[in-house]
């Protein structure tokens, strides 16, 4: 069984029986004083994801932190599958610059009453994450993100460009599954060798050579001359390695993510389980889900 513990506001312990926490911060990039926040939460195959999804806003919009109108709702993700969970990311707003928790206890409301966890067999999981992303990236059981990066791309009148390494052109796929995508979507760059990056993007040899072409470095460096040479408002790198060779450093499953947006930039490694088109199909999601916050929010929060 897959468990976490979280510290609530007051300090005490919540134990969250069948899921995990990857993480919980609200980084303030701008001079707003308010905050975005990022939570991601694990949750079980097991689980109904409608209801999991629903139990995830609503422990956000009852915590004592979290602020609500008109322009700023708080939204969930479901983001990334992996061998043992399926990660819900939530983004909210918050009122003060300090780190808070989500308590929300995923079990009672959300697991369907079992003490046992899904198989941790690689190979059958790997088949099954890959098919469920490949329903959602068709427009069957997730479009969230993409549906917010074309609204608010469309809204504002700006547009995106992406710079594909390990997923050769998928996320330009997702980007164009999208009726009227050509308002915000103009170009994309596949630069899978070492120099199609140097000559298509402006990739230093001295960056691929010191760090190598899976590193922050060159995502971040991919990403700033996609958006140069597309002359966009945004831009996604991705440089990973998705088997099935791979090292001890930088084992299968490691993919950099570089995201250049107005007036800055980040970078983001994520390690993925599964086979070769599971990992690309999962590092596809989660540039689209980065990537939908991003623009929602004019590029002020990661």
């Amino acid at each position: 069984m897959v468990q976490t513990s979280l510290r609530t506001t007051d300090n005490e312990e919540v134990v969250l029986p069948n899921s995990v926490v990857m993480g919980n911060s609200i980084v303030n990039r701008s001079s707003l004083p308010l905050c975005r926040a990022q939570v991601i939460v694990g949750v079980d195959y097991n689980c109904d994801l409608k209801v999991a999804k629903e139990a995830v806003l609503k422990a956000a919009a009852e915590h004592p932190l979290s602020v609500q109108n008109e322009e700023r709702q708080p939204a969930a993700y479901i983001t990334a599958l992996g061998d043992n969970a399926i990660e819900i990311t939530l983004w909210a707003w918050a009122n003060e610059a300090d780190r808070w928790t989500l308590q929300c206890d995923l079990n009672e409301q959300v697991v369907e009453t079992s003490a046992k966890s899904i198989s941790t067999s690689r190979s059958r999981n790997a088949t099954y994450t890959s098919s469920i992303l490949k329903r959602r990236l068709k427009g069957g059981w997730e479009m969230d993100a993409l549906h917010t990066i074309a609204r608010n791309l469309t809204k504002k009148r700006q547009t995106v460009s992406c710079a594909e390494s390990c997923t050769g052109g998928m996320l330009a796929a997702a980007f164009t599954s999208v009726a009227g995508s050509s308002q915000w979507f103009d170009q994309s760059f596949v630069t899978y060798s070492n120099k199609a990056k140097e000559y298509r993007l402006g990739v230093l040899p001295e960056t691929l050579l010191e760090h190598g072409a899976v590193s922050r470095q060159t995502v971040y460096e991919m990403a700033r001359g996609a958006k140069a040479v597309a002359q966009a408002d945004y831009a996604v790198g991705i440089s990973g390695i998705a088997g099935p060779g791979g090292g001890e450093s930088k084992p299968v499953g490691t993919v950099w993510f570089g995201f250049a947006f107005p007036g800055g930039s980040c970078e983001a490694m994520r390690r993925f389980d599964g086979n070769r088109e599971s990992v690309r199909a999962q590092a596809v999601a989660f540039a689209l889900e980065r990537l939908a916050g991003l623009v929602e929010n004019g590029g002020d929060a990661v």
